[in-house]
């Protein structure tokens, strides 16, 4: 399969991979055909890119670190709890901890070396996906950084519920299309300690580790993150890693404000913070994680060919094996022997 705009579906196309609602169930399954119809109410929906299976891409696989059904059970326990806190029921810590552990034995029995799947967000599911997303990162870089079971376990039940104080900001305020007054700004700030005390305030149900992850997720290693500007090792690891998640899912996530960046240029990004924004170590671990150029990407070719991305060197990842598309048929090269070809940009962003 391979990842391309909404703007470009057609109908007849052939879905790739499922559209989740955001209490996690299937909206659009994979293989459905899509019509006319559909492609317009996932275009209401906000979705900006979808996964297309076509002849040009029937033997492309893209690997997802966890499972579709494992993918659906947490997107809908993200929302259950977060559902619950809103109307001031207690979390269920249980369905959080099952979860976390299945994501975290998916990940560990995993082979896979760099990630290379997008989580398509609806603009009302935003929330969720990004809780998941960064769950799933976090857990793949601690296990990157040789974290131990537990640690990892801990990480993830923390990065589940990270922005659960979002819940206490005013939705006007979150879904402003504008640039943020500073006054709103100030007010979103606030997230971080809202959200620390609703995990908190689960009678240790849920380790206080984790709970620092919702309060110190914004912080930066020079200090000048919020809400405490803490420095350094102040911070703690938990929230190092997360923190260098969370900036990563969202620079690549369509939002109402502005249009996702590509993964390398958020790499890019997140590679000239280290040692200043983010921990150089967390940041070392990030690139050894992460595709610059997913499989299933759409390039342009420095000889002006469009190309997809069809896996990628996990040595030299700039220089993937692509498929390079002809008039009337195609052609795979690897840019690992090809040196006089580089990588120009995505051509989906």
């Amino acid at each position: 399969m391979r990842r391309i705009k909404i703007s470009w579906a057609k109908p007849g196309n052939i879905l790739g991979y499922p559209i989740f609602r955001k209490d996690g169930a299937i909206l659009l399954n994979a293989g459905v055909k899509l019509t006319p119809y559909y492609i317009e109410q996932l275009k209401a929906l906000g979705i900006t890119h979808i996964y297309i299976q076509d002849e040009v891409s029937e033997d492309i696989v893209i690997p997802d670190p966890i499972s579709i059904e494992t993918r659906t059970e947490a997107l809908k326990v993200i929302a259950d709890n977060f559902h619950r806190s809103c109307r001031g029921l207690p979390l269920d810590v249980e369905s959080i901890r099952r979860v976390v552990n299945t994501i975290v034995d998916e990940i560990l029995s995993s082979g896979q070396v760099l990630l290379n799947l997008y989580e398509i967000k609806t603009s009302d599911n935003y929330l969720f996906s990004h809780s998941l997303s960064v769950t799933v990162l976090s857990i793949v870089l601690g296990k990157k950084l040789g974290c131990n079971d537990r640690t990892l376990r801990d990480i993830g039940i923390g990065c589940m519920l990270h922005d659960i104080g979002k819940l206490d900001i005013p939705k006007e305020i979150l879904d402003k299309p504008d640039k943020l007054t500073p006054e709103e700004y100030e007010i979103v700030k606030f997230h971080t300690h809202y959200g620390y005390r609703r995990i908190i305030d689960q009678d240790g149900e849920i380790p206080a580790t984790s709970a620092h992850i919702a309060w110190e997720h914004h912080e930066r290693y020079d200090g000048s993150g919020y809400p405490r500007g803490l420095k350094g090792g102040e911070i703690h690891i938990f929230s190092r890693i997360a923190g260098v998640s969370d900036v990563y899912d969202a620079m690549t996530t369509d939002r109402i404000y502005r249009k996702a960046y590509p993964p390398n240029e958020a790499m890019e990004f997140i590679m000239g913070g280290s040692g200043t924004l983010f921990d150089y170590e967390v940041v070392r671990a990030f690139v050894r994680s992460i595709a610059p150029y997913p499989v299933g990407d759409v390039v342009l070719l420095s000889t002006g060919e469009t190309a997809i991305v069809i896996d990628v060197n996990k040595d030299f990842p700039l220089r993937p094996l692509v498929r390079v598309l002809k008039d009337d048929r195609w052609e795979d090269v690897d840019l690992m022997k090809k040196t006089n070809i580089s990588i120009l940009r995505s051509l989906e962003t």
